[in-house]
């Protein structure tokens, strides 16, 4: 082995490098996949789990979250909504409360049951 690699060695050694970044890449993109509602969702249907049980901000999702759960195989079953607050404070030099800040946002709990039927075993006619 010389001192200094060859054309085809340095050429390797990119397209390793190349093959391992997309490889991260491709894993990361499944992670955040996985953790988002709808990853966890179908994850949940895999594991062949009877409740999937989801929390989102209300402003944030226009519905297209939930309609996309129910087409995977998912039955919205029950909603609640939870009003979380979140309080911050400041003390002056004394160590005597100087400011409070606080904030809130409607939270949705959404719990949903395994279809009877998943889309993938319905019928594709009925006859």
């Amino acid at each position: 082995m010389g001192l200094f690699k060859t054309a085809e060695e340095k050429e390797r050694a990119r397209a390793q490098a190349v093959a391992k970044k997309a490889t991260n890449a491709e894993r990361a993109a499944q992670r955040r996949h996985d953790e988002s509602p709808i990853g966890r969702a179908e994850l949940a249907l895999a594991a062949g789990k009877a409740l999937f049980e989801l929390s989102l901000p209300v402003e944030s999702d226009d519905g297209r979250t939930l309609s996309d759960i129910e087409a995977i195989g998912w039955r919205l079953q029950h909603t609640g909504y939870v009003h979380e607050v979140s309080i911050s404070s400041l003390s002056n030099t004394q160590n005597q409360l100087d400011q409070v800040f606080s904030s809130g946002r409607v939270v949705g709990v959404y719990v949903f049951r395994r279809d009877a039927v998943a889309p993938t075993d319905a019928p594709d006619s009925v006859g």
